[in-house]
């Protein structure tokens, strides 16, 4: 029977106006912190083009902050307490930090970090150079192009582009007992060096510690390694890494070429494409391989992977193209049930374009960007009705 998938509560409203109180404009040669000081909560303050080196501190209100564009550069904007929802959009920052408060950031860069402990976060479509490290207790990451990340607390991360342009690190490294975190159609890679000496807890693309609980589905990790020869490495050289968990999810995925070249301990955790231990674990639907023969085995750390395909056949991967070719044994070999059906409503497609959550223009769309689904059932045959409601869009 053909179902449809329905994925259609738009809880967070890309593009709509959120400010109803005043309109502050701030020039080149103004003060955006007199602007902030100045302003009441519910303001929106427009920032025209122009550097504007300040340390901007909103504290205790809600303020709208925006740009006719992208050439407006603050160096850094720092949000304390405020409990209202706070926007940042188009704007150039060299560091973010927010405590206490509910922030949504749109079509920003920053330029260095982005640190979040507390309140609610949301950031979409934006660029942050360096790490996020976010301890919302709720946060929604979404098409956004990240280096790494460390994410505590409930945790929506899609869409995104982890780059680790050759950091010997961590691309999504999840802590917390109290974190449960979904990362789906993300695509994570190059936390890759070559490296004599010794290290251990990096070159990992996901990692799960301190009893989280996760699902990881219809992502795509690659190149999650060490190069050299020499040298001694622990824990390190993973495509995902299940340290300690309250439940893990592990669907869709295309995985391939996450090891230690040499040197590693291989009795200890470590270079394979999947760590992960045998109870709490659920491992199905994978595309796994390697392109180096001496590469290690694809699991380890006594978890089974069941249904697993090989070499994933892409379009054209050398020019970053990953939509799968028409022979791809990827294709409707996802995880069979119908909750995970893509967005057409044929069967899961293995790998970062699978299933109905992630929307194929996410990067640039202005329209609302869906952030969850709060239907029974998931899904329904076709010709059959649902009743939804919107909480507060007009659903077009």
């Amino acid at each position: 029977m053909k179902f449809c998938i329905l994925s259609i509560i738009p809880l967070l409203l890309f593009g709509t106006t959120l400010a109803h109180g005043a309109v502050i404009m701030v020039s080149p040669g103004q003060s955006v912190q007199a602007a902030v000081d100045g302003a009441s909560s519910g303001d929106e303050i427009i920032i025209q083009g122009g550097v504007f080196n300040e340390n901007v501190t909103v504290n205790s209100k809600s303020l709208h902050l925006r740009s006719f564009s992208t050439t407006a550069e603050i160096h850094s904007l720092n949000f304390l307490n405020t409990p209202g929802k706070s926007t940042i959009k188009n704007l150039q920052l060299s560091e973010l930090n927010a405590t206490n408060s509910n922030l949504l950031v749109k079509r920003a860069t920053i330029g260095k970090n982005v640190n979040i402990y507390g309140g609610k976060f949301q950031i979409l479509q934006s660029i942050i150079t360096e790490k996020l490290t976010c301890k919302a207790s709720v946060s929604h990451i979404l098409y956004n192009d990240i280096r790494y990340a460390e994410i505590e607390g409930n945790s929506t991360i899609t869409g995104n582009h982890f780059d680790g342009r050759g950091l010997l690190g961590i691309g999504i490294d999840l802590n917390g007992t109290h974190t449960n975190a979904s990362i789906q159609n993300n695509l994570i890679h190059d936390y890759e060096v070559s490296y004599q000496g010794q290290f251990s807890n990096a070159c990992i693309g996901i990692r799960i510690n301190e009893d989280v609980r996760s699902e990881i589905i219809n992502n795509i990790i690659y190149e999650c390694r060490d190069m050299h020869h020499g040298g001694w490495e622990t824990e390190a050289g993973m495509g995902i890494y299940v340290k300690s968990n309250a439940g893990t999810t592990i669907l869709g995925n295309i995985i391939w070429d996450c090891y230690i070249r040499s040197g590693t301990d291989l009795s200890s955790d470590g270079s394979r494409l999947i760590w992960a231990p045998s109870s709490s674990v659920i491992l199905e639907n994978n595309s796994l391989w390697y392109t180096n023969e001496q590469s290690p085995e694809l699991v380890g750390g006594g978890v089974i992977s069941r249904n697993t395909v090989g070499y994933a056949k892409f379009n054209d991967f050398q020019h970053g193209d990953f939509t799968l070719a028409s022979d791809s044994p990827c294709i409707d070999a996802g995880p069979p049930d119908p909750q995970y059906n893509d967005r057409d409503g044929s069967r899961n497609d293995i790998g970062m374009f699978g299933g109905h959550n992630f929307i194929p223009d996410g990067r640039t769309t202005n329209k609302p960007i869906v952030l969850g689904l709060d239907i029974a059932p998931i899904a329904v045959p076709t010709g059959g009705t649902v009743t939804i409601e919107s909480t507060g869009a007009t659903v077009k």
